[in-house]
């Protein structure tokens, strides 16, 4: 009797934690990554996977499907999204850049994510879709995808914020991560942090606040605006109050590459997700020219930097650079394969699509020339390949500053390099060995952990899913709640300065009156002398 009811307790015990799980493996998860480029897929992809292969049902909705497709996951392109994205083709962001104009550029983002939020919700399919929707789940993407809220709040949805960079700086407070604008530059300043000025701690310290104020004021009452009308919905929250109770925020940095900052429990640091340890052959052609080499540098701008889009000065500088190591490889990623022509002696290879991570992965590999891009900047630390780096736009010129500071790595300007420039920049990052020794360390520190970062994710993914909206509450600063100024303790700061000044007055004050009192009781005290000598005389 005995052995068969520990037998039915250890059946219940298990039926209670089969339960369990299945609640978890049998989520609807979506992620939603409208106002973004394809890269920023790139960080989302495995743990979108992997999710799907633990019995997740998964919807990933963005205007660019996978170019790799998984049976498991819905991918979902928006038609009217995908018009819209389409007429990013007109971005011309060299010339942004060769003009200056690279703040318009942050400043224009507000202008996508409410741009987005008309498009989606003016297609009458994609409405239906959100209307008969259930999900437990939603990653939203951090760059103004914020009309995602609406979506999410009518589907009855958690929220984790998926951050394809770094934290922006419209994201510290509502999210209570402190304020360390004191040294900790932000991504649309890029300086040396080491020798702040301030004049730049000024700037650095405005800028979230601006943020915070133009999302409240502006940004968000247009968004709940479209979003009430394009739903058909009257009970829809303020977007500030939706994005105060997001659950999780995942940020794709860590401190061994980036800055040692100051984060609180609900902002996951996962810097390195998108990378893939389990390598895969190259293709046979490029295998074998690297195979009849000594070494090769992989040569890669991005997939917005066009190389034809490039001033014929540049275009000659990197060609004649290349001309320039005959001895060394260059593995190059460029539209336009008719340029390996131009190459005689066989030392160069151009595709217009590269397998980057299996390249990176290559033992002959000497360097890399990049754009900046923090995903190919994540997979170099992982392989300890030394960079030069050419940042175009976004936070690029936020990754090249510490590239060149931690000189694992040397910046050039993209508008402004010379030929000679580029010659000498390949010749120290392939010859001197302190760029790949200071690699090295960034690689040790950025690999180095208790999680790999997919584990991480998952982890706190199945946390949210587990837990209740009040049980996550536990892991919310009660920061997020306070104004900007009582978060950074200003009233306090001036109601001591303010005092400390008050009371220097008073004392000066004081002082003067003091001194003038003894200086006229001194003139009295003369004065009398005087007049009783006159007296007695």
């Amino acid at each position: 009797m005995g052995r068969n009811l520990t037998s039915f307790y250890c059946l219940f015990l298990c039926f209670l934690l089969t339960h369990k799980s299945l609640q978890v493996e049998s989520a609807n998860i979506a992620f939603f990554f409208g106002v973004a480029t394809y890269s920023h897929r790139i960080p989302a992809w495995p743990l979108a996977t992997e999710l799907a292969e633990r019995g997740h049902n998964v919807t990933f909705i963005s205007a660019f499907p996978a170019k790799k497709p998984h049976p498991k996951i819905l991918d979902y392109a928006p038609r009217k999204l995908v018009e819209w994205i389409v007429s990013w083709d007109d971005i011309d962001l060299l010339a942004d850049r060769k003009q200056g104009n690279l703040a318009s550029q942050w400043v224009a983002l507000p202008g996508y994510g409410i741009a987005v939020c008309e498009v989606i919700y003016s297609d009458e399919e994609f409405v239906n879709w959100v209307k008969t929707s259930k999900y437990d789940l939603v990653f939203i993407d951090s760059l103004f995808n914020d009309c995602g809220y609406g979506m999410a709040h009518i589907m009855g949805a958690k929220i984790i914020q998926f951050t394809t960079s770094t934290n922006f700086p419209w994201h510290s407070g509502p999210f209570g991560i402190p304020d360390e604008t004191n040294w900790i530059p932000d991504m649309e300043l890029p300086f040396d942090p080491t020798t702040i000025t301030f004049k730049e701690r000024l700037t650095n310290a405005l800028i979230p606040v601006l943020w915070d104020v133009y999302r409240s004021w502006v940004y968000f009452p247009k968004l709940e605006e479209i979003t009430r009308k394009g739903l058909g919905i009257t009970d829809l929250p303020k977007f500030e109050e939706i994005q105060r109770n997001v659950s999780l925020t995942f940020l794709n940095t860590h401190y061994g590459e980036e800055f040692a900052r100051s984060l609180p429990p609900n902002v996951i640091p996962i810097g390195g997700i998108a990378y893939v340890e389990k390598r895969t052959p190259l293709p046979k052609d490029l295998a074998s020219f690297l195979e009849k080499g000594n070494g090769f540098v992989y040569v890669s701008f991005g997939t917005f930097a066009d190389f034809q889009r490039f001033e014929a000065s540049q275009q000659n500088a990197i060609i004649g650079a290349l001309h320039s190591f005959p001895d060394l490889q260059f593995v190059w990623k460029v539209g336009n394969d008719s340029l390996a022509n131009l190459f005689p002696k066989g030392n160069v290879y151009t595709s217009n699509w590269m397998p980057q991570q299996d390249i990176l992965a290559h033992p002959k590999i000497r360097a890399f020339v990049t754009h900046s891009g923090l995903m190919g900047i994540q997979e170099s630390i992982y392989n300890s390949v030394p960079l030069i780096s050419f940042p175009i736009f976004a936070e690029q010129d936020y990754n090249a500053e510490r590239i060149h500071r931690k000189e694992y790595g040397i910046r050039l300007e993209i508008t402004a390099f010379t030929q000679e420039e580029l010659e000498d920049a390949i010749t120290k990052v392939v010859t001197d060995p302190k760029y790949r020794e200071n690699m090295n360390k960034v690689s040790r520190m950025f690999t180095d952990r208790p999680q790999k970062p997919l584990d991480t994710a998952l982890w706190w993914t199945d946390f949210v899913l587990t837990h209740s909206r009040e049980d996550l509450e536990t892991l919310r600063p009660l920061s997020v709640d306070q104004s900007w100024w009582v978060r950074r303790q200003l009233d306090v700061w001036i109601t001591v300065l303010g005092t400390l000044a008050i009371s220097v007055i008073a004392i000066i004050y004081l002082l003067l009156k003091t001194l003038k009192y003894i200086c006229c009781a001194s003139d009295n005290s003369i004065a009398i002398h005087k007049g009783n000598k006159k007296k007695v005389q």
